[in-house]
């Protein structure tokens, strides 16, 4: 099991990273740059979610769960995929969690990939009933890890070793099969659909995704 000390130094690396490769994306996804809040949630049920307009929330069971900081950056890339393929817009919202449970804010990344307000360990946010976790449909949650394999590639992350996150994730216990996998994409199909992904990427000259439509 990972601290809380252990796991802000970890998904603050993994999302500064992150941020700034994001940049390009958002500009060719949403015509404008991205801006993302990223919470560590106390809770030991693994559990990562978009909370908002670019916020975040990843629980300390999520972070314990992961094997590398490459598996981290897949799960944080799902997320931020989620806001930069626009699906906050689109979906109903509904409860994060039941209950109200301390998190520690770990910082705001503003345009163009800056990082301000970093505040590792301190202030606190209230991650909890009155927090909303947005419900995508499975074709949104298809996209934002079509899109995560991009963001891991651009912040210069190993493809291959983030890919096992799939495999980890749909051998989780029964808390984490109910609140990820069942509205989520099976794990085979996941990891399918990610080594299609790399080989796509791969042949990319500059990392930017180009879709049909898109």
């Amino acid at each position: 099991m990972q601290s809380a000390e252990q796991a802000t130094v970890v998904l603050t690396a993994v999302s500064q990273r992150l941020a700034a490769a994001a940049q390009p994306l958002c500009t060719t996804y949403l015509g404008q740059p991205c801006s993302f809040r990223i919470y560590l949630d106390q809770s030991a049920t693994p559990r990562a979610a978009l909370t908002g307009q670019g916020e975040v929330t990843i629980t300390l069971g999520m972070m314990s769960l992961l094997g590398s900081e490459a598996e981290v950056a897949a799960v944080v890339g799902h997320e931020f995929g989620h806001h930069v393929a626009g699906h906050v817009g689109k979906r109903r919202v509904r409860s994060f969690a039941a209950g109200t449970v301390a998190g520690t804010l770990l910082g705001a990344v503003v345009p163009f990939g800056g990082i301000a307000g970093w505040a590792l360990g301190q202030g606190a946010a209230q991650i909890g009933s009155s927090t909303t976790q947005l419900a995508f449909s499975k074709d949104e949650e298809r996209e934002a890890d079509y899109l995560s394999g991009y963001l891991v590639a651009r912040a210069r992350y190993d493809l291959d070793r983030a890919g096992l996150v799939w495999v980890r994730l749909s051998r989780g216990g029964p808390n984490e099969t109910a609140s990820w996998l069942d509205s989520h994409p099976a794990g085979p199909e996941r990891l399918a659909a990610w080594r299609k992904t790399i080989s796509e990427v791969r042949a990319s000259s500059d990392l930017v995704p180009r879709r049909p439509g898109r």
